[in-house]
């Protein structure tokens, strides 16, 4: 068997790293596959989150939903929305709590009031007044900032104002899109590393091929040597 040059052994190097490398990356990036970037459209979500910032998010299932999420999720709540309009809010009662407020009075939970340390020193409503009772697998939705933000209290098309726990979407629990990112990066230097595989290979074909046609070391060189003729005589010697 003949054995391998150095350009061929850096070429199978090459392919075999280029494929690993794209396979770790293509995972790693899909182990981040459940979150997803949105760009926060106002300040109703203030002081926590303003508008224009970008923030990275978890897809979750309706099951996962709890009191406190803030969620992304996707419902028409009036006549200004459509049928996939993306809304950004607090959960702050679920299926089967009865919520009220009224006046400067923080939320009232099933009769005990609610800590909501997100207000950060915001007024806890706008005085309006709430008072209700949460539907089976539906939730009731809040900004932070109460007194500009179209929430929950203002959706009368909606029963009491609540949304299928199905619309939602993605929560905020401090995911980061560095598995994204880091795994596209990975999986784009395995890809680069192919074509350098079949460079390499080409590379080393081409030096076999030059070395098949240069004449072995010591082959006599005849080509400048003067070949008597037939029937010549050779010349006499005085």
């Amino acid at each position: 068997m003949r054995r391998m040059s150095g350009l061929g052994r850096a070429a199978v190097i090459a392919a075999v790293l280029g494929v690993l490398i794209a396979g770790v990356g293509t995972w790693y990036a899909r182990s981040g596959a459940d979150v997803r970037a949105y760009t926060v459209g106002g300040n109703d979500m203030a002081p926590a989150y303003h508008k224009g910032q970008r923030v990275v998010l978890s897809r979750i299932d309706a099951g996962q939903v709890r009191r406190g999420d803030a969620v992304v999720f996707r419902a028409r709540t009036g006549p200004q929305d459509g049928d996939d309009s993306a809304h950004f809010k607090r959960v702050v009662a679920l299926g089967g709590d009865h919520l009220t407020q009224c006046g400067g009075q923080p939320l009232q939970l099933n009769g005990t009031p609610v800590d909501e340390p997100y207000l950060q020193g915001r007024p806890v409503n706008d005085g309006r007044c709430i008072d209700v009772t949460v539907p089976e697998g539906r939730m009731y939705l809040l900004g932070d900032h109460r007194g500009d933000s179209l929430d929950s209290r203002y959706w009368t098309e909606l029963p009491q104002g609540t949304v299928p726990l199905s619309a939602v979407e993605a929560r905020d629990d401090g995911a980061s899109a560095n598995p994204l990112i880091v795994g596209a990066l990975l999986a784009l230097l395995g890809v680069l590393l192919l074509p350098l595989s079949g460079i390499l290979a080409l590379a080393a074909w081409l030096v076999r091929r030059n070395a098949r046609r240069r004449p072995p070391v010591g082959w006599p060189a005849v080509a400048n040597q003067a070949v008597p003729q037939a029937g010549s005589q050779p010349a006499d010697t005085p």
